[in-house]
């Protein structure tokens, strides 16, 4: 009942999937492409609309490999935990940061001042993006790209993760009330970290009862199957911040569903490609659909090829992008900082 390496590599390749097709058709106003309308709806809008769970399965990876790894040992050493986490974490985001952002700045645009503003709390602001955590400042305080938001999240649940763990191991029900009662705070301070903490902690409560589920959850799995379908879309009816909550109980009911199903071993493998390199596709690929690239990729005006084109020229670039940390031995100065 594990989720293993290629089980979660299958789950982040399908988020990055899902999250390009999200980013790609969330807003027509804004990028032009011919949608198909039935009964005033824009079908490839909807479907990115109901994309933002992409985000959601992140998190629980995240939530479920750090347990995998620590849930059974003794107290997690902070600074040992810390430094390997961060590391590898912001050591990948600043190789990008260092590439990416001064081509955007100083050539394809935009600017530092207008994507944070010119104010006099510009400088202040890409310190903080550089260290990925600018939009703790709130909802309305984006990065240089905009699709970064993600790592000032990943970031904060990082940090709260020991303190989670021992509230698990003390009595997981602390953990739930705990996570129900950060996300209900109403202030827009730590936003991005308090609207996932339930759905990272569920991540943490599926690792810690693996070896159980199959004798507590009693229910046939087409029975899943639909509770899946039928919580998919009424998140997509909620409005505000709610529809969020419904996001531990897409992942709960989607995550036992895909290990009940079995075959699609091809499949599974193609979608295990492209986690392995989501990582880096998530960083980049903002750039071309929004600046470097945008007239290309949206000149056909046709939803799949502008699909095809981005997922392309993503991979294309990422691929390369891990070559070139080879070649330079970034991985290598990587695993030997992690193991000081």
């Amino acid at each position: 009942m594990k989720l293993s390496i290629q089980d979660s590599n299958v789950l982040k390749g399908s988020a990055i999937l899902i999250m390009l097709w999200h980013h790609l058709f969330l807003r027509p106003e804004m990028y032009a492409y011919n949608d198909i309308v039935i009964h005033g709806h824009g079908i490839a809008q909807e479907i990115a609309i109901m994309c933002k769970v992409c985000v959601a399965i992140f998190v629980f990876v995240s939530g479920y490999g750090l347990t995998e790894k620590y849930g059974d040992g003794a107290n997690i050493k902070l600074k040992d935990f810390y430094w390997k986490r961060f590391t590898k974490l912001m050591l990948n985001y600043w190789f990008v940061w260092l590439i990416f952002v001064p081509i955007s700045v100083l050539w394809l645009g935009p600017s530092f001042a207008e994507s944070y503003g010119s104010d006099k709390f510009l400088q202040g602001r890409v310190v903080l993006d550089f260290l990925g955590i600018v939009n703790w400042l709130g909802p309305t305080v984006y990065n240089y790209n905009a699709a970064w938001w993600f790592y000032g999240c990943i970031i904060g649940l990082y940090l709260l993760y020991p303190l989670l763990l021992r509230m698990a191991k003390q009595n997981e029900y602390y953990l739930i009330v705990f996570a129900i009662a950060v996300f209900c705070l109403p202030s827009d301070f730590l936003f991005c970290i308090r609207i996932y903490l339930p759905v990272f902690v569920c991540g943490m409560l599926y690792s810690l009862h693996d070896n159980e589920r199959t004798y507590h959850i009693a229910p046939p799995i087409s029975v899943w199957i639909i509770t899946f379908f039928f919580i998919l879309i009424g998140r997509h009816k909620i409005q505000g911040n709610d529809f969020y909550v419904y996001d531990a109980l897409i992942m709960i009911s989607g995550v036992y569903v895909y290990q009940h199903i079995s075959g699609f071993i091809r499949t599974k493998q193609c979608l295990a490609f492209f986690g392995k390199y989501s990582m880096d596709m998530f960083l980049i690929h903002g750039f071309f659909y929004k600046w470097w690239m945008h007239d290309i990729i949206y000149h056909t005006g046709n939803p799949f090829i502008i699909y095809i084109t981005l997922i392309a020229i993503s991979l294309v670039v990422a691929i390369a992008i891990e070559k070139v940390k080879q070649i330079l031995g970034f991985n290598r100065m990587m695993k030997y900082l992690r193991s000081l």
